[in-house]
């Protein structure tokens, strides 16, 4: 993916007068996405990498000069590389699997500001939900990464500047988290306790910040085996330098949020 072509997809996903500068830089740019549910780990996982525009752009040209580096890949895709398919197939046994996922984690590191995330089990939703869980687990976490993003824009900003959200065109629960943003966004009380930024911007996978979000999902949703699914292996060591080196904030919707969110009618 070349330069020009970032450049101009940020453009869009960022419009010069949305832009930050010296006087906000606290506007914050969110990127979702989506991992799970498997038959391995039956749980969803949302998560959004918070940043500014001008720090997501230094980003993307990091970002892409280090795809391009690795063998000029036209983006990175987290759930294949960790099972090692397609063009991720030799890279253990070339020993630049690490390495190379050690760049990344480095670019994530430098440029985004913080991370929320929320999980939950489908056999909850199952039991609470019976009608569509799965689009309902998508609309609970949505719906707390949402609120999650106001409350560190407020803990670290000092500005009324909305946030900006961005999303994956085409990820499985795309419908279920544009139908909640869009019930956000038409309550005024909730748009501006939620300081939503206009309409919800839609980007393709190859927009590299979407690709951040992925890896932090994904180290979300291994997570969750851990803390919740009765996997006894320790955490993993990207779960584990992420959370250490970027401020986050995430929670697992468990039963009492559950039948708290019922009770206040969500």
């Amino acid at each position: 993916m070349s330069q020009s072509f970032v450049k101009d997809i940020l453009w869009l996903a960022f419009p010069p007068g949305l832009r930050a500068d010296r006087r906000f830089l606290v506007t914050l740019a969110v990127y979702l996405d989506a991992s799970g549910p498997n038959a391995e780990i039956n749980a969803l996982v949302v998560a959004g990498a918070i940043s500014t525009p001008d720090k997501w752009q230094a980003f993307s040209d990091e970002w892409t000069g280090a795809l391009y580096d690795f063998e000029q890949l036209p983006y990175f895709h987290m759930t294949d590389f960790d099972s090692g398919k397609g063009v991720y197939e030799n890279w253990q046994e070339r020993g630049v699997k690490r390495p190379r996922f050690d760049r990344l984690l480095k670019i994530i590191e430098r440029y985004v500001l913080g991370s929320v995330g929320a999980s939950i089990s489908i056999l909850l939703c199952e039991k609470h939900y019976a009608v569509r869980p799965l689009e309902t687990a998508y609309g609970l976490t949505a719906s707390h990464c949402f609120l999650a993003m106001a409350d560190y824009y407020i803990e670290n900003g000092d500005s009324d500047e909305p946030i900006i959200h961005t999303m994956e065109h085409g990820d499985d629960g795309y419908g279920r988290l544009e139908a909640v943003y869009h019930q956000f966004y038409r309550d005024k009380v909730v748009r501006e306790k939620a300081r939503l930024g206009g309409k919800l911007s839609v980007e393709k996978k190859k927009f590299p910040p979407l690709q951040a979000a992925d890896i932090l999902a994904f180290e979300g949703w291994k997570q969750w085996a851990r803390d919740f699914g009765g996997d006894l292996r320790p955490p993993r060591y990207s779960f584990n330098r992420l959370r250490a080196r970027i401020p986050d904030g995430w929670v697992n919707l468990d039963e009492a949020r559950i039948q708290a969110m019922r009770a206040a009618g969500k």
